[in-house]
């Protein structure tokens, strides 16, 4: 059952966050971590990032859709490339896992609709 759809701006709810778990357990723990802490050669934190929680999501549904390419400028450090999902993972699967990062572990964003990620692919 997806969660109710609210509008631009509105609180994550407790059903879209839950709705966005298993998402996020299936598509993304296994870099991030449960803990959304990521780890030291697999990926970066999700915990407190400014991209995450930025009142626009529009990055960080770019970079669930397109993979996470930084500039040649930009080092990464030791963390692999982001692979995109954009292609086994539907609209509203994206906006499931935004809601759950965006809500989990002291992170604060408003909710993420499908029709969201349809405007960015």
């Amino acid at each position: 059952l997806a969660p109710k759809e609210l509008p631009a701006g509105a609180p994550i709810s407790e059903d879209q966050t839950k709705a966005g778990q298993a998402v996020y357990k299936d598509r993304c723990a296994k870099c991030h971590q449960d803990s959304g802490r990521g780890g030291m050669f697999n990926s970066p934190p999700l915990v407190g990032s400014a991209i995450v929680q930025h009142a626009d999501p529009a990055s960080l549904i770019n970079i669930i859709i397109y993979g996470a390419n930084a500039p040649k400028e930009i080092s990464t450090g030791q963390w692999e490339t982001m692979k995109p999902l954009g292609e086994v993972m539907t609209d509203a699967e994206i906006a499931a896992a935004a809601n759950y990062i965006r809500s989990s572990w002291g992170n604060a964003g408003s909710a993420v609709q499908a029709a969201d990620v349809a405007k960015q692919r």
